[in-house]
């Protein structure tokens, strides 16, 4: 049984179960969306000289935003925090998608490079939907803001609670 569970996890340095996870560099949702944000940098730098500065760098901005987002709320003290980075990954991730779709549309870059990339993006955004969903993993998403009745001076001199 062992050398079967060894076999299984030794092609990715998945952390077994009785591991804690240290960081966020022991995530597998971050590793994977290092490896989107690679594939999509390929997929920007195939494309036309006149879309370079503007699809391309639309591309580069929101792919970069995944593991950036990711980092970020696992450093974040509370539940909901992390939540909330993981809701604007799954955001951004979005994004990179409909940018693939579109230069898939204008034929702008090679099919095999933005089939890698889509691959990747279903695979990331089926973890942090995932995580999003778990509540013993991440809290459900709460509101970090006032209510809309609050002006944002009567917000501002509120006490801290």
């Amino acid at each position: 049984m062992q050398a079967l569970r060894a076999q299984h996890h030794a092609p990715m340095s998945i952390p077994h179960k009785r591991q804690r996870v240290s960081g966020y560099r022991d995530l597998i949702v971050f590793q994977k969306a290092v490896s989107l944000v690679v594939a999509s940098y390929s997929v920007a730098r195939s494309l036309p000289a006149d879309e370079r500065f503007e699809l391309g760098k639309q591309l580069r901005r929101a792919c970069t935003s995944i593991p950036l987002n990711i980092a970020e709320g696992s450093g974040r003290m509370s539940k909901p925090d992390y939540a909330r980075f993981l809701a604007i990954a799954r955001g951004s991730l979005s994004e990179v998608e409909a940018c693939c779709v579109l230069i898939e549309a204008l034929d702008y870059a090679p099919a095999k490079r933005i089939d890698t990339a889509m691959s990747l993006a279903d695979e990331v955004g089926r973890m942090l939907t995932v995580m999003l969903r778990r509540p013993t993993e991440c809290a459900r998403l709460t509101r970090p803001y006032p209510p809309i009745l609050l002006s944002p001076i009567s917000y501002l001199l509120s006490p801290i609670s």
